[in-house]
C-alpha cells in the first residue's frame, strides 16, 4: 500500500512538470526588432506579434512593463506600468501617461488569426521620447491564474537628439484669417574650436582668441588654461590679451555651454616668443694681474633658443661666443664689459659689468715742478706719482749718497726740501705701496747750486832755484768754478813750474762760478838761491 501511494505522488509531480514545461514553451505573443534606437523627442513603435492560440480573453487583461524584475515575495513581476488594459489592477506611470498608445490588432482577433498572414500585432507606441526613456520593455498577460510574459524582450536606447524641434502654438484665429507658424530648434553647442589671430606671438604685442561654437539658445563661453579658468566671457567669442607676456603660454581650450549642455574645444597652444634676457656670471669682478679671468653669458630666459653671443668691452664687440676667457690678466683688461645674445625675435644685452685689475704700483716717477736743481737756501718740491689699483696707500722717500741709501720720509707723495744746502745733494727715489705689491722710481741727482768755498792753496813755502813744484788749489762749488787760469776739472787748478828767483812773492787763488766769487788767502813763496 506503501509503494502505491509514493508511486501515485511522483506522477502527480510529474504531470505538473509536464504541464509547466507545455505552458512554458506556448508563449503566443513575440517581440520583435529587439534592439531599436529612437532619438529624443521622437516616437519608438515596439513591435509585438501574435504567433499562437490565446484561450477566450473574458475578464483577461494586459499590460506593458519597463525594466520588470521577478519579485519573489508577490511571485509576480513588479517594474513601470508604461500601456495597461486594467488600470484599477496595473494603473500606468505617470511618466508614461497620455505619451503610450495602443497601436495593434484588437485582442479579440487574437486567438482566431494567429495562423493568418500578417500575423494580429500586439503593438505600442511610445512618443515624446526621453532618455531616461531607455531601458528593457516587456508584454504581461493575466486571465486568473493563467499568465504569462514574453521572453526575450525589447532593450530599447533613446539618444540625445542634436537638434530638437519646437513649435509655438498659435493664438485661435477666426477662419480666413491670416496665421504665423513658427519653428525654433534648441541645441547644446556643437563644432566648437579654438583659433588664434596669429602663429607668430611676440612679447608685447596683442593676440586675440576666438572661440566658434553652434548652438541655440547663444552659448556662454569661457577660456582654460592649463584646465585653470582664465576669463568667463558670457557669449562673446573673442578674448584680446593686449601687451601679452610669457606668462601666458600654456595650452589654452574653450568651453561652450547653454541651457542644454556643454562643449569644450581641442586644445590651441598659444607660445609667446620674446628676446633674450642676460646676465655676466663671474666669480669676481676684481681680480688681480696674472690671474685668469672667465666671464659666463647666462641666459635668464629666451624664445626661442639663442642663436649667437658677442662680448663688447667700454662698448666695442671684441670676441664672439658665450664664454670669454682671459688666461694672463693685465691692467688694461680693466673695464665695462657687456654681453649680448640673439635669437629670431631680437637681441638682448646683460647690464655692464665693471672689471678691475688689481695690480702693484708701475710707473713710479720723481717729478718736480721746477726741475732738479735748487740754489742753496732756497727750497725744493718733489712728488712722487704712479698708477695703481687699489689706490696707493703709502709712500717712502729715499736718499742714496755715495752708495749708501737711507730713508727720509714716509706716508706722504711729496718730499720738501726746505733750505738747500749742499749736504741736500744726491739721488733721490720714491717707493709706492697698496694691498698688491710695491713699485720704485729711478733715482733722480737733485743738485744744490752755491757759490765757491773759500779756495784751499796747496804748496811748499819755501824752495831753491831750479826746483820743480806745483800749487794746487781746490775749491767746492756748483756749478763748477770759472778759474782765471788753468782749471783741469771738479773745482782744482794746478799749475807745475820750475823754481826761479822771479816766483819768489805771494800767491792767492780765486774761483768765480754763476753763484759768485771766492778768493783763498794769500800763501807766501820764498825761493832761495842755490
Amino acid at each position: 500500500m506503501m509503494m502505491n501511494a509514493l508511486t501515485l505522488g511522483w506522477l502527480v509531480i510529474l504531470a505538473l512538470i509536464k504541464n509547466f514545461y507545455s505552458v512554458s514553451l506556448h508563449i503566443p505573443m513575440t517581440l520583435r526588432d529587439l534592439n531599436p534606437t529612437a532619438t529624443e523627442g521622437s516616437c519608438i513603435d515596439i513591435k509585438c506579434d501574435v504567433t499562437g492560440p490565446i484561450s477566450d480573453d473574458n475578464d483577461a487583461y494586459w499590460f506593458w512593463l519597463k525594466d520588470a524584475k521577478w519579485d519573489e515575495s508577490n511571485a509576480d513581476f513588479i517594474g513601470t506600468v508604461i500601456y495597461s488594459t486594467n488600470t484599477a489592477l496595473r494603473p500606468v506611470s505617470p511618466h508614461f501617461e497620455d505619451r503610450v498608445k495602443y497601436i495593434g490588432s484588437l485582442s479579440s482577433s487574437w486567438g482566431t488569426s494567429y495562423n493568418s498572414s500578417p500575423k494580429p500585432r500586439c503593438n505600442i507606441l511610445i512618443c515624446n521620447l526621453k532618455q531616461s526613456d531607455s531601458g528593457e520593455y516587456s508584454f504581461r498577460y493575466k486571465k486568473g491564474s493563467h499568465k504569462w510574459s514574453t521572453k526575450p524582450n525589447v532593450t530599447l536606447k533613446v539618444t540625445e537628439n542634436p537638434c530638437p524641434i519646437t513649435f509655438e502654438n498659435p493664438p485661435a484665429v477666426m477662419e480666413s484669417e491670416q496665421i504665423t507658424l513658427t519653428c525654433s530648434t534648441r541645441d547644446a553647442p556643437k563644432e566648437v574650436s579654438a583659433e588664434i589671430s596669429s602663429k607668430n606671438i611676440r612679447e608685447g604685442h596683442s593676440v586675440t582668441l576666438t572661440c566658434l561654437a553652434k548652438g541655440v539658445p547663444a552659448t556662454n563661453i569661457s577660456w582654460f588654461k592649463n584646465d585653470t579658468m582664465m576669463k568667463a566671457m558670457s557669449t562673446l567669442a573673442e578674448w584680446t590679451i593686449t601687451e601679452i607676456d610669457a606668462s601666458y603660454s600654456g595650452e589654452y581650450r574653450c568651453k561652450a555651454q547653454n541651457k542644454h549642455g556643454t562643449r569644450t574645444s581641442a586644445t590651441v597652444t598659444v607660445d609667446v616668443t620674446y628676446a633674450p634676457e642676460v646676465e655676466i656670471t663671474t666669480t669676481s669682478s676684481e681680480v688681480t694681474e696674472g690671474d685668469k679671468m672667465t666671464l659666463t653669458c647666462s641666459v635668464k630666459r629666451s624664445n626661442p633658443q639663442l642663436v649667437t653671443y658677442t662680448w663688447q668691452k667700454n662698448g666695442a664687440n671684441i670676441v664672439d661666443g658665450q664664454t670669454f676667457v682671459v688666461d694672463t690678466m693685465k691692467p688694461e683688461d680693466s673695464g665695462s664689459y657687456t654681453c649680448t645674445a640673439n635669437n629670431a625675435v631680437g637681441s638682448g644685452s646683460s647690464p655692464e659689468l665693471q672689471i678691475q685689475v688689481k695690480y702693484a704700483p708701475k710707473d713710479v716717477t720723481v717729478q718736480s715742478q721746477h726741475g732738479f736743481e735748487v740754489k742753496e737756501n732756497k727750497s725744493l718740491t718733489l712728488s712722487c706719482s704712479a698708477r695703481s689699483y687699489p689706490q696707493v696707500k703709502s709712500i717712502t722717500w729715499m736718499k742714496t749718497t755715495d752708495g749708501k741709501e737711507k730713508v727720509l720720509k714716509e706716508n706722504n707723495d711729496q718730499y720738501i726740501i726746505q733750505s738747500a744746502s749742499p749736504s741736500d745733494i744726491g739721488q733721490y727715489s720714491c717707493k709706492a705701496e697698496n694691498d698688491t705689491g710695491t713699485g720704485t722710481s729711478q733715482k733722480i741727482q737733485i743738485n744744490v747750486k752755491y757759490s765757491p768755498t773759500e779756495p784751499i792753496l796747496s804748496m811748499a813755502d819755501e824752495l831753491t832755484e831750479n826746483m820743480t813744484t806745483t800749487i794746487t788749489c781746490t775749491v767746492e762749488s756748483f756749478p763748477p768754478s770759472q778759474p782765471d787760469g788753468y782749471w783741469p776739472s771738479n773745482n782744482k787748478l794746478q799749475f807745475t813750474f820750475n823754481v826761479t828767483s822771479a816766483h819768489d812773492g805771494l800767491y792767492t787763488c780765486s774761483a768765480t762760478n754763476t753763484e759768485g766769487p771766492n778768493t783763498s788767502k794769500q800763501r807766501k813763496l820764498v825761493v832761495k838761491c842755490q
